[in-house]
């Protein structure tokens, strides 16, 4: 390998892999930027989703729990209509309530009249006790009720009885109630907009079915059919246990069938009761799906344009390398010939700041004339070939050796150096032709001032101070490092 491929492969080793190391390492920054912001956004736009979905849940369920109880506070109020002009239920059959019992009685609901004693009247002159329920104490007390779930209460289902007292003169004649199945109460609060995409349900405490809906039949508790569900975590519906008999209200959020369902739970001021929101949030992951869709489509997007970006850049590279290392070199010495060495610092000296090789040294061979008049131009050319293996082996890779003409060499050192750098330098070129003892040099040094932009007065400057060292008897340096 000749000594400019050396000089070159240097080059490439420790110049160029360094760039390009930079360059990829601020690409994979701006990819990982990218991509933390996508998800960022991505998770932002998911919460703000999520939480909008939540709000509209417990929207919902206050819309089911103001319907249930308006529904019920009328039907008392309509049931005290009917109380304050039946006739007192005496069991013979003749009252004229008879014909409002039969025209409300339907499979989910029905018009009962009772007396005092327990005994209730319904339908084509039905009959049934309930003096021993609770509800119906209350009644003969003298006051509103609304019962609690009466298992298999009307045609084997479980219902719900609302209740007013029959008063006259201030005493309780008997109790006009309406009894609901737990199906029936389920349509009173299935009713808004909201509801095709859920359901409402009210329960006890317990999990017994209040006000359901068609599905839940066969199912005991809330509780049972919450458990067939998936959850992320296990023991979610003992947490919602515990949360429901401490009287609090909040968020379940489950799985089925892959499916995700947002449970919203809270207190409804009657009984021990609770009401329940249930959403599926097909509508909100087709959001998301659509959402994350996007935001794949967007990082791929950036990631292919940072990468063309990069290829052009390395692209760019390759072709300033190839610039550079198919510039001619001086065939004898293996260095810059004087035009390429002029042709990169003249674009130095045209960047802001006046680039990186801001300090230039002269060099000229001792008596270089009489080496070839006395032992001819082979010899001289020996002098020249070994002139350039030292200054290549005492300056760095990134340095600049030229061969300016004839025996005067010129070196552009890299880099923001001081002078006592500079020093080290011209003395270690000298001690090199000191221990080969063949011939010497004098070398002059000079460094550009603030504001120069032009390399031709540093080169001049560099050429004053190397005649300087000539004068001055020759093997030496003078340095000009006047800023």
């Amino acid at each position: 390998m000749e000594l400019s491929d050396r000089h070159y492969e240097r080059k490439k080793k420790y110049k160029y892999p360094a760039k390009s190391r930079r360059i990829w390492i601020i690409i994979s920054i701006l990819l990982i930027s990218c991509c933390a912001l996508d998800m960022f956004y991505y998770k932002k736009i998911q919460d703000g989703l999520l939480e909008q979905t939540y709000s509209d849940l417990e929207k919902e369920s206050n819309v089911a729990r103001s319907n249930l109880e308006s529904r019920l506070q009328a039907k008392q109020e309509w049931l005290e209509m009917i109380a304050a002009f039946c006739d007192v239920p005496d069991g013979s059959g003749n009252e004229n309530w008879w014909n409002k019992t039969k025209q409300f009685c339907t499979e989910d609901y029905r018009l009962e009249i009772g007396d005092t004693e327990g005994n209730l009247y319904y339908g084509d002159h039905q009959s049934g006790y309930v003096g021993d329920k609770p509800y119906y104490q209350e009644l003969i007390a003298g006051k509103r009720s609304i019962s609690g779930i009466q298992s298999m209460g009307y045609e084997g289902q479980d219902s719900i009885v609302v209740g007013v007292p029959i008063l006259r003169d201030g005493k309780v004649q008997g109790a006009v109630c309406a009894e609901y199945t737990v199906n029936s109460l389920g349509k009173l609060i299935n009713s808004s907009e909201m509801s095709q995409y859920g359901a409402n349900l009210a329960f006890t405490a317990e999990g017994i079915m209040v006000a359901s809906y068609p599905g839940m039949e066969k199912f005991g508790t809330v509780y049972e059919m919450l458990e067939t569900m998936e959850y992320k975590k296990q023991g979610e519906v003992g947490r919602l246990k515990k949360s429901i008999a401490s009287g609090e209200s909040g968020y379940l959020v489950y799985h089925n069938g892959g499916r995700m369902r947002l449970f919203y739970y809270q207190p409804v001021g009657i009984r021990d009761w609770y009401i329940a929101s249930l959403v599926v949030t097909d509508s909100y992951e087709k959001i998301f799906n659509e959402l994350r869709s996007m935001s794949i489509i967007i990082l791929l997007a950036t990631t292919v344009l940072i990468m063309a970006a990069a290829v052009l850049t390395a692209y760019a590279l390759k072709v300033r390398r190839k610039e550079i290392e198919t510039v001619k070199k001086d065939a004898l010495t293996g260095v810059f010939t004087r035009e390429a060495a002029l042709q990169v610092i003249q674009r130095e000296f045209a960047k802001k700041g006046g680039g990186s090789y801001r300090v230039c040294m002269f060099l000229d061979i001792d008596h270089f004339k009489e080496i070839n008049d006395t032992y001819g131009h082979d010899a001289g050319d020996r002098v020249l070939i070994e002139t350039g293996a030292i200054l290549k082996k005492c300056l760095r890779n990134t340095d600049i050796v030229s061969r300016y003409g004839g025996d005067e060499f010129c070196i552009w050192v890299y880099g923001d150096v001081d002078s006592t750098v500079l020093v080290n330098i011209a003395n270690r070129i000298l001690g090199e032709y000191r221990q080969a003892g063949s011939v010497s040099v004098s070398i002059g040094i000079a460094a550009a001032k603030q504001g120069d932009t032009d390399y031709q007065t540093v080169i001049k400057r560099a050429d004053q101070a190397l005649y300087k060292a000539k004068r001055q008897g020759r093997n030496q340096f003078v340095l000009d490092y006047s800023k």
